[in-house]
């Protein structure tokens, strides 16, 4: 093997170290969103069944929090936190009942929760959409003894 070589695969295997050392570094930091559950679907009629959709989820850092509900276009429909601080790994727990910041029922459709971290400048799509259906109530005749 020529010197020539042999200096460039040690650059190539120290280049190797130090990415796989970098890489390490990245996966050992927490997750800036993690242990995510929302409601998939819900059906605000007012019958007490899956009225409203319930979102939690877990911060890996403290941060100031903003949480809103997007449309399928991905046009905010629904602000349900602004600027609140949360501390890491406490549970943060959240309520949409289907209406817009105005108060007006969601069409139908499929809607996608926002986080925005504002310390870590990031905006966060979680992967667990919320399927609206504006059903009427359906209520069942008792039958007479």
């Amino acid at each position: 093997m020529t010197p020539a070589a042999r200096v460039v695969l040690a650059v190539i295997f120290a280049g190797t170290v130090v990415a796989l050392v970098r890489v390490q570094g990245v996966k050992d930091q927490p997750a800036f969103v993690h242990r995510v559950k929302a409601t998939h679907r819900v059906s605000p009629n007012a019958d007490g069944y899956h009225d409203r959709a319930t979102i939690r989820f877990v911060l890996g850092r403290p941060d100031s929090v903003s949480v809103a509900v997007a449309d399928s276009r991905g046009r905010i429909v629904r602000h349900l936190a602004r600027g609140r601080r949360a501390p890491a790994d406490k549970k943060l727990r959240f309520r949409w009942d289907a209406r817009t910041d105005s108060g007006a029922r969601v069409p139908d459709g499929t809607y996608r929760v926002r986080v925005t971290l504002r310390r870590a400048s990031r905006t966060i799509e979680l992967h667990k959409a919320i399927r609206v259906r504006n059903v009427p109530p359906h209520y069942q005749r008792r039958s007479r003894p």
